[in-house]
């Protein structure tokens, strides 16, 4: 029975970072399990190639339909751990849009905040639909991106970071083996011409900064210091090759301690004075030479 829960906890663990190779260490710390069972577990799993070992590091077998098929189910299983509202209001809208769509559907992922449980109070729950029809929906709390399929094979050759994200970390509510064909292959990283692209909008918003400074737009130029700092945190993890988390987890995930104390404050509603932002602007100016 031991072995049994350990399974599924490693599993777990296995599915929420099906992109990753971990280490027995890493395992350890994210399952709450002794090093002891972590080996026992994965010679378990190894026999039936739910997971595959390379270098003393392991990962989820995504060639095995069981895999993926896991994979789902602890995705679909996160939805029902949010709370009551959530939920529902996540599998309603999932059945509207396939009422909506019907053939004409691909896939459905939540991704952001939601995906990753760090939903900040009555913070917008979004979606990444993937379909050759259009839908309509106004609501207050959900945002959808909605795709055709092949805007969204695009953007993944292109390495954009919301598809790459969305892969990464989004739950798989509903899926035609669209999605699924995605994540059989390994996640592709920005190149340094793509890196330079996010620099030079810093560059241009930091423009737009100095000129809302001018005219003594102190909130506004609060918000696009946010919105920089946070791409420079993104930017800083993906010269790492490692996947941006939702805005929340950037301040733990950046490496940066600069970047991840402005933007705390920033994102717990502090809001900085003209000589500050000129202060914090100066230093970026450092960060794109």
């Amino acid at each position: 029975m031991i072995i049994e829960k350990a399974n599924v906890k490693i599993l777990r663990v296995f599915a929420e970072n099906w992109f990753r190779t971990l280490s027995i260490e890493e395992i350890a710390i994210f399952s709450n399990l002794g090093r002891t069972w972590v080996y026992k577990t994965l010679s378990n799993l190894k026999k039936y190639t739910l997971i595959i070992e390379r270098n003393k590091r392991y990962c989820l077998n995504m060639e095995n339909n069981l895999s993926i098929s896991l994979k789902q189910a602890f995705d679909i299983e996160k939805i029902y751990m949010s709370d009551k509202k959530t939920c529902t209001s996540i599998l309603s809208l999932l059945n509207h849009i396939k009422l909506k769509l019907g053939n004409d559907l691909r896939s459905v992922l939540v991704i952001g905040s939601t995906a990753r449980m760090k939903r900040w109070g009555e913070s917008d729950i979004d979606f990444t639909v993937v379909a050759k029809g259009k839908l309509e929906l106004v609501k207050p709390d959900i945002n959808i991106i909605l795709l055709l399929p092949e805007e969204f094979e695009k953007k993944y050759m292109e390495c954009d970071e919301f598809i790459i994200t969305s892969l990464a970390y989004g739950l798989l509510l509903y899926d035609t083996d669209f999605i699924i064909s995605f994540l059989r292959k390994p996640l592709p990283f920005p190149s340094s011409e793509k890196i330079e692209e996010k620099k030079e909008f810093v560059r241009k918003t930091l423009e737009r900064i100095y000129t809302l400074l001018e005219i003594n737009d102190i909130e506004q130029a609060n918000k696009e210091l946010k919105n920089i700092l946070t791409l420079l945190a993104r930017i800083e993890i993906l010269k790492r090759k490692e996947i941006p988390k939702c805005r929340l987890e950037l301040i733990e995930q950046t490496e940066d301690k600069f970047l991840s104390e402005c933007l705390r404050k920033l994102l717990n509603g502090k809001m900085f004075s003209k000589n500050k932002i000129l202060g914090i602007c100066e230093k970026i100016e450092d960060y794109i030479e």
